[in-house]
């Protein structure tokens, strides 16, 4: 998917990197969001159960920005839990990030991600911010997403449902960025 959004690229990343928040920029589908350490990344293991998850975390909240590097290559992970539709149960997620700061000064930001533990069977994508144009004040998104959400969930209802959320996913990233200009 590629957009456009009337924000700075500085603060599209500042959003992506606030993976604390995403909950509330009301992205369909997502439960909950949060930064995880590798650690409760490692503990979670192949547990395909969230509950287990919530059980490590016990209540723990970790800094979104506690293992940024400005202007270098550093690394995060993420938990995201999606609620979707009966029949079907709902998908969770831990991602490993590489986070690429190096062309910030640019306007340049760069992400790319895979899944480390969860009941999602893949997923693995790619993030590139840059100015539209030129135009530091106008970001050109480009946001690659590849998924096989596991379970009994048929391919051509997972397309759809990416079909649908992600024009969505943007709409909320705008309402967001519109929120904090």
């Amino acid at each position: 998917m590629e957009a456009v959004i009337e924000a700075p690229p500085e603060l599209i990343w500042k959003l992506w990197i606030e993976t604390n928040n995403w909950g509330t920029y009301r992205i369909p589908f997502l439960r909950d969001s949060r930064t995880v350490t590798e650690e409760i990344a490692t503990a979670v293991g192949s547990t395909q159960q969230a509950d287990k998850f919530y059980q490590i975390l016990d209540g723990r909240v970790f800094d979104s920005n506690a293992d940024r590097r400005e202007g270098k290559v550093w690394s995060s992970y993420f938990f995201q839990y999606y609620n979707v539709k009966w029949p079907f149960t709902d998908r969770w997620t831990i991602c490993k990030v590489s986070n690429d700061e190096r062309e910030s000064d640019k306007g340049i930001y760069k992400a790319q991600w895979s899944h480390v533990a969860g009941n999602v069977r893949t997923l693995e994508g790619t993030l590139l911010l840059e100015p539209f144009e030129g135009n530091r004040k106008r970001t050109y998104m480009d946001y690659r997403l590849e998924s096989d959400p596991g379970g009994f969930i048929p391919k051509f209802l997972v397309k759809v449902a990416v079909e649908k959320s992600m024009p969505a996913a943007i709409k909320a990233i705008r309402r967001e960025a519109l929120k904090r200009k």
